[in-house]
């Protein structure tokens, strides 16, 4: 279904893992699947027809490098959401918080997939890494991985976005919310690493960046200059 404000992360086999956003009249918790294949029951369809449809595993499967198709997975175990942040690792795919229907979410969650095309492996299992991570609920936020020496990205960090602790509708508070977790822009900056607790624990490396605070931006690896 069309969306927006969803996550897609590439694999290292070429594919494409799309997760969430927000629908037409809801927030989303699908998982779909790009691969370069197309698997229809007519056999002789044309490349380009074939990616109007879902890829279907138990039809005859052929390469599909340029248009390929989306296989539909199983519903992620987490709550629907949008403006979440995601990531691949050396561990599978890290996403993190993002606005559920009952707000701005701090939890991480860990995508693994193993096995052959369209095995119940290949579909991928979802972990949840921790319920409350360090850092405050956000969304519109940016996870950015590091890799090391062996090339596998074992470091992330996370860097702004929007969010805090939102205001309690049902208690009159006596003082105002501290602005520090007040829901706002941030540019705070947290790290997370394969080491510390498998992604459950985040360190804060600066609590404001030289940049303005700020969501919905973009961030890449830009090459090092030695």
């Amino acid at each position: 279904p069309a969306r927006a404000a969803h996550m897609a992360v590439p694999l290292p086999d070429g594919d494409i893992l799309l997760m969430g956003g927000v629908g037409d009249s809801s927030l989303l918790n699908d998982v779909w699947r790009w691969t370069r294949r197309r698997c229809t029951l007519l056999e002789d369809m044309q490349p380009l027809e074939a990616a109007r449809f879902g890829l279907e595993c138990s039809y005859k499967c052929q390469d599909s490098p340029i248009y390929g198709q989306w296989a539909q997975l199983l519903d992620a175990p987490w709550a629907p959401r949008e403006d979440a942040a995601a990531v691949w690792t050396s561990s599978g795919v890290i996403l993190a918080g993002g606005r559920s229907a009952l707000g701005y979410t701090n939890d991480v969650w860990l995508w693994q997939y193993a096995g052959e095309f369209c095995t119940a492996q290949w579909q991928g299992v979802w972990t949840q890494l921790t319920p409350q991570a360090s850092w405050l609920p956000r969304h519109g936020h940016r996870l950015v991985g590091f890799a090391g020496d062996n090339g596998e990205v074992e470091t992330v960090l996370l860097v702004g976005g929007f969010g805090g602790e939102p205001f309690n509708s049902e208690v009159i508070r006596a003082e105002e919310q501290d602005p520090a977790v007040r829901p706002n822009p941030r540019n705070d900056i947290w790290c997370g690493n394969k080491d510390l607790q498998n992604w459950g624990q985040w360190t804060q490396m600066a609590p404001s960046a030289p940049f303005s605070a700020r969501a919905q931006f973009g961030a890449v690896i830009a090459p090092t200059i030695s």
